[in-house]
């Protein structure tokens, strides 16, 4: 195992540091709830894990048979298995031709912006001064409702371009995060030993920080395979000859709901599919993680913590909003002055601050831009909350019991990878246009992320302290409170970064696409009319009330580490 790997990340994702003695057989989490005599059987009247995992999948797919064909028959929201079974038997010409090209559009988006978030973080590791500017460009691109960013990227580019570029968008923040965070994560013991003998920056991130950051980046890349198809299909939905999006958009116009769910069945195989490839390819790529134990660098708390009065972190916080309103602003207008787009359609940040605060109708202007901005935030707030504790309460599931997780994490990656364009109006005949349908629809969005975070950060846990509390008597629930949980806060913290902006974009296309309220009824005003100033000014507003929110969860963040997990703090 790679001597780097002996550190945990300072937020995220840990990694875990080899062990003196040979490795064991890896532990899960069952496992510490159960005499030795007794581990490797199931509690569900001592069935195996993988009949148990069986089961589960057999009477999902029995209920899910059940619901569609007896309590939701005449509602036409829901195709059962069997119906979607016979549509793929009856037409797999068509979906295979359609999944193809979704395929390869999510596949040159999944390739080109991971490969562009690894290189980000490996340049603000190599130049710490340069994270400030990067973050805040790619928090701002994450930001950016897809909705108006789909209509300018068809005019600048050409529509396949256009789509794989909204797929690498997709994924570009989510895996710079996790990137960066592994790579922090390297031993400051190697990068010194390095160090003293003459290696040079490269030679420390290729020798240490690249071995450390692999379990990290791959939990990051597991996440992105999901978010690259979502990107994909809703680009083709935006406007395409072929793919899965085009198949939803015409079987919504046409009310063939067998047909919706016959697509968001395939689109959740692929997403699937790429989770489970990408999560093969980790664990042959790093045995080393299946046998090693977190080390609390502790060293690291005296040294995160800076130093100086509130003068000098007021001034720190506001040089920070100065740098990101420099990023945003400035790679803005250099943005269309380089791509040399037609003014109609592409407004600078002048152009926006006439339209809100200088032309004659500039207070109607501002009605229509921020008058649906409360109802936004609420609807966002609520999804997130609820997202972030779905997500919490189901790792702690899958922790418990591996074979539920087996079972149930394709649903878990449905909920994520299936296009919210075409899960929007199911959920709506569910359950109506109601506050509960459309926290639903959010909370999708931030649940994906918060699980798979917690899930790796909880098995990650520390041998020797689970081992102390079983040799103490500890139960499974005194295990799982505290030493696992704990471990997993900042990787809870993170998630609730990554999750917040997410939640805010879900909450606007929802507004768009059904209820008509809010940001997204603004924009729908916007597209309609063909009022470009109203698109950039909404995109400019959410895109801000975005970053503003990932800097609260910042500040809450170090907050809460610096209470409970001090040596997190960089």
């Amino acid at each position: 195992m790679p001597a780097c790997c002996a550190r945990r990340p300072s937020t995220g994702l840990p990694t875990r540091s080899p062990k003196s003695s040979p490795p064991e057989r890896p532990m899960h989490a069952d496992d510490a709830a159960l005499p030795t005599a007794a581990r490797g059987a199931a509690r569900f009247g001592g069935l195996p894990g993988g009949a148990e995992t069986a089961l589960l999948l057999v009477a999902l797919v029995l209920a899910w048979e059940a619901l569609a064909r007896m309590v939701l028959a005449n509602a036409f929201a829901l195709a059962a298995p069997s119906q979607i079974a016979l549509q793929l038997a009856e037409s797999w010409d068509l979906y295979a031709r359609n999944l193809g090209a979704t395929l390869w559009t999510a596949v040159q988006g999944f390739v080109i912006g991971n490969l562009i978030a690894i290189l980000a973080a490996a340049l603000i590791v190599t130049i710490p001064a340069l994270e400030r500017p990067v973050f805040s460009a790619a928090l701002a691109i994450y930001a950016l409702p897809i909705i108006a960013l789909a209509p300018i990227l068809m005019v600048l580019l050409d529509r396949d371009a256009a789509m794989v570029a909204l797929s690498a968008l997709a994924v570009i923040f989510t895996t710079l995060v996790a990137a960066a965070l592994g790579l922090r994560s390297a031993d400051p013991a190697a990068l010194d030993m390095v160090h003293v003998l003459g290696g040079s920056t490269w030679q420390k991130l290729v020798r240490v920080r690249v071995p450390a950051a692999l379990p990290s980046l791959f939990a990051g890349l597991r996440i992105a395979a999901p978010a690259a198809v979502l990107g994909a299909t809703v680009g083709e939905f935006m406007g395409a000859e072929r793919g899965l999006g085009v198949l939803i958009t015409n079987a919504l116009a046409d009310l063939e709901t067998t047909r919706v769910w016959t697509v968001a069945a395939l689109a959740t195989a692929l997403s699937t599919g790429g989770y489970l490839l990408i999560g093969w390819v980790g664990r042959r790529l790093t045995p080393w993680a299946g046998e090693m134990e977190i080390v609390q660098a502790a060293e690291r708390g005296g040294g995160a913590r800076r130093s100086g009065g509130q003068g000098q972190r007021l001034a720190r916080l506001a040089g920070t909003i100065g740098v990101n309103l420099l990023v945003v602003f400035g790679g803005w207008a250099l943005f269309i002055h380089l791509a040399g787009l037609n003014a109609f359609f592409a407004k600078g940040p002048v152009d926006v601050w006439q339209f809100l605060f200088a032309v004659p109708d500039a207070a109607s202007n501002r009605q229509s831009v921020f008058g649906g901005l409360p109802t936004t935030i609420g609807n966002a707030l609520l999804g997130f909350l609820a997202g972030m504790t779905g997500g919490v309460l189901v790792a702690i599931l899958f922790v418990l019991r591996p074979s539920v997780e087996r079972a149930a994490m394709p649903v878990a990656i449905a909920l994520r990878s299936i296009p919210i364009l075409a899960t929007t109006p199911l959920v709506i005949l569910l359950f109506g246009r109601t506050l509960a349908a459309t926290t639903m629809i959010v909370a999708i969005l931030s649940f994906f992320p918060t699980l798979i975070n917690l899930v790796v950060a909880m098995r990650l846990t520390r041998r020797s302290i689970t081992d102390l509390l079983r040799v103490l008597n500890a139960d499974r629930w005194t295990i799982l409170w505290r030493a696992e949980l704990p471990t997993a806060l900042p990787a809870l913290m993170a998630s609730a970064r990554i999750a917040v902006p997410t939640s805010i974009l879900g909450a606007v296309i929802v507004e768009w696409l059904i209820t008509g309220v809010g940001m997204g009824n603004a924009i729908l005003s916007g597209v309609y009319h063909a009022e470009y100033a109203i698109l950039w000014s909404v995109a400019v507003v959410l895109t801000l009330l975005s970053m503003a929110a990932y800097g609260l969860i910042s500040l809450a963040e170090r907050a809460v580490l610096r209470r409970f997990a001090p040596e997190h703090l960089q």
